[in-house]
């Protein structure tokens, strides 16, 4: 969910669609709430190429490949972090 004017944006519950898109210099990640929650990972049809940004909408443009690079490699950092934090709790959970 898309909170806070676009400032925190909640992933997990599947209720935020990401649109792709691209001009001739920049690349773009469109960010926007979803009607009802849909598979999270499923890529979604009917997306309009030019389609209106809504004043809810959160957009993500890169303008060169190290900045993609950048983000990737803190969402790869995050994503360690928290199945490490899951495992460990897990195994923390078999032994209570």
């Amino acid at each position: 969910m898309i909170r806070n004017n676009g400032k925190h944006l909640e992933f997990g519950k599947g209720d935020i669609g990401i649109h792709m898109g691209d001009t001739s210099d920049v690349a773009l990640l469109l960010f926007r709430n979803l009607d009802k929650p849909a598979p999270i990972g499923k890529l979604l049809s009917g997306q309009k190429r030019n389609e209106e940004i809504l004043d809810t909408d959160v957009v993500m443009s890169f303008s060169s490949t190290e900045s993609i690079d950048a983000l990737m490699k803190c969402l790869k950092l995050i994503r360690r972090n928290f199945l490490a934090v899951s495992a460990q709790s897990g195994v923390q959970d078999l032994m209570v």
